[in-house]
């Protein structure tokens, strides 16, 4: 009747360790898996961001449209077209641009 009863418990400690390892090894995995989603998601939207102000930059002439003759820099928005959605960039725009890099944090 012992032999029984020692057999039994070691069959559930066994079992029980074998639980406790699956759940630990799935709980590794699920906090990996946030992980990899949460960089994916830090990444998307910085490229996004990126996108966003380089398809500004690049297809608007900015705010004044002479912004690049103007000598002070204050209540300037650049941008670096021609005219509004051309595709063609002024190089007097990016040579101001070049020169002021102080417009782009603003």
């Amino acid at each position: 009747m012992k032999e029984e009863g020692l057999v039994f418990s070691t069959d559930i400690l066994l079992s029980m360790v074998i639980l406790v390892v699956i759940i630990g090894v799935s709980s590794d995995l699920m906090d990996m898996n946030r992980e990899i989603n949460h960089e994916n998601l830090q990444r998307y939207y910085f490229e996004r961001i990126l996108s966003e102000t380089t398809d500004i930059l690049i297809n608007t002439p900015g705010s004044p449209h002479n912004w690049e003759t103007l000598p002070a820099t204050n209540n300037i928005i650049p941008g670096l077209s021609i005219s509004e959605n051309s595709k063609i960039l002024s190089y007097d725009k990016i040579c101001k641009l070049k020169a002021t890099p102080e417009l782009l944090n603003k």
